[in-house]
């Protein structure tokens, strides 16, 4: 193959990959970020107003602590989880909308519980199970509070289901990637070679806006690139997670090591290799100097 064919061939893959990493980027990447934005938006707001109303319920009604303290207990204990779990929404929001529909189930079970299936008596003084569901459902708290977890169980079971549908179609565009890549390393008679006019360095920034152990994403030649300082050295690496498209500039970096914020591959960003699944493929590494102050990558 010469060197007019080998650049040709370089120019298709380099063309191809260009799309299914722009597609990858947008589809994967951050809509699937925005489209769950307003899930968790609506699960912290109502998250919030569960916790102001069973805080006003404990704060207001002495009905509740003299006939069902245990209930007012209980009510405090979920009270303190609402507030926990708008925090965890933007954490690890998949696990903090696994909790929150589990705790809705229970919350809405256990006051449905007092309302139909409640016991004889739930004191001393002889306050009966039907004049407390009565007192329960004419109380305007009380339904508001009901109400609250029948939206957090509806919300966060429509957002978990999206969530892994979506995870599926990234699997599926994953092994069409890898289908193109194997299938180029079978009829290609030699590998494709590096010819040093076929990338120019290109500055991307200066080196002071990347002071040790601290990264940055980039876009160059429409790929995403996450440039990394380790102790005043530079590496350069693919920024879009082979696992599920995950951006790794937001992710967390420790040492050597820079961690997906979506499912948590860990991936080493002096080579490239994965160090940590569920991702199995490497990241592409990209050739990155300092010139002056200037940041320069060969992409």
């Amino acid at each position: 193959m010469g060197p007019t064919q080998t650049t040709r061939a370089f120019q298709v893959r380099d063309y191809r990959g260009g799309l299914l990493n722009l597609y990858r980027s947008w589809y994967l990447g951050a809509a699937d970020s925005e489209r769950m934005k307003p899930a968790n938006t609506i699960l912290s707001v109502v998250l919030l107003v569960s916790a102001a109303v069973g805080s006003y319920i404990l704060a207001t009604d002495s009905y509740l602590w003299a006939v069902a303290p245990t209930h007012a207990y209980g009510l405090g204990a979920f009270t303190i989880i609402d507030l926990a779990l708008i925090v965890g929404l933007r954490k690890m929001p998949r696990t903090a909308i696994i909790i929150t529909v589990l705790l809705g189930l229970v919350q809405l079970g256990a006051m449905s519980g007092d309302v139909f299936f409640g016991t004889s008596t739930f004191s001393s003084n002889g306050a009966t199970a039907a004049a407390f569901s009565k007192y329960l459902l004419g109380d305007g708290a009380f339904v508001t509070l009901l109400g609250a977890q029948a939206v957090l169980i509806v919300v966060g079971i429509a957002a978990f289901v999206m969530s892994r549908a979506r995870t599926r179609r990234t699997d599926a565009v994953m092994r069409i990637y890898e289908g193109f890549e194997k299938s180029e390393k079978k009829y290609m008679t030699k590998p494709i070679e590096h010819h040093p006019n076929m990338t120019t360095p290109i500055k991307i920034g200066r080196l002071s806006e990347l002071p040790p152990g601290q990264m940055k994403g980039y876009v160059v030649n429409e790929k995403r690139i996450v440039v990394v300082n380790i102790d005043g050295k530079l590496f350069a690496i693919s920024s879009v997670c082979t696992h599920a498209g995950g951006p790794l500039e937001k992710g967390k970096l420790d040492g050597s090591v820079v961690t997906c914020p979506w499912h948590g591959s860990k991936f080493d960003v002096t080579n490239g290799k994965v160090v940590g699944g569920p991702a199995s493929s490497p990241e592409s590494t990209y050739l990155v100097k300092v010139e002056g102050e200037d940041i320069m990558i060969e992409a």
